[in-house]
């Protein structure tokens, strides 16, 4: 997996643009423009000839625990709504979403999310000086100061035609 582990951004202003919760390359794309180091790593990232990758929005890495939950860990029931999703993600309970059926996605596989945190490229509206986060160990999701330094996962679009 690509995996970063830096600071969201040094700057305790706000970030025109990097609000979305579920356009994480809008985000990270005004993340970079505003000077984020970390933000123009994984936007200069070239994996396989692709070029196109970026740092999820809120919503966007909440369906990769949903989907891709390396652990067996019960779930933090306060948080996990996804408004963007079809159908609409509703909160956890504490077994649903279960562990990932994705054998590489499971807890210590060579594609699984570490059982820690991940910045999402959504700030935090509220506080300037926060963007959101997932946590992969029992899925919460918090805010947190942008200057801290925090694991970030590079993701990309794929259509899907049925």
């Amino acid at each position: 997996p690509t995996e970063l582990d830096d600071e969201w951004n040094d700057s305790h202003e706000f970030v025109s643009g990097a609000t979305s919760f579920f356009d994480g390359k809008a985000n990270t794309k005004a993340m970079a423009e505003a000077g984020s180091t970390l933000a123009k790593q994984v936007l200069g990232l070239n994996i396989n000839g692709r070029n196109d990758w970026y740092i999820p929005s809120r919503d966007e890495l909440e369906l990769c625990y949903r989907n891709l939950k390396p652990g067996t860990r019960k779930n933090y029931c306060y948080r996990g709504d996804n408004p963007s999703s079809i159908p609409p993600g509703y909160a956890y309970t504490p077994d649903t979403p279960a562990q990932t059926s994705a054998e590489l996605f499971t807890e210590d596989a060579s594609e699984a999310f570490d059982l820690d945190w991940y910045w999402t490229s959504t700030q935090g509206a509220a506080f300037p000086d926060y963007a959101w986060m997932q946590g992969f160990n029992d899925g919460n999701q918090d805010d947190y100061h942008k200057s801290s330094s925090c694991r970030a996962r590079a993701v990309r679009r794929v259509l899907i035609i049925e």
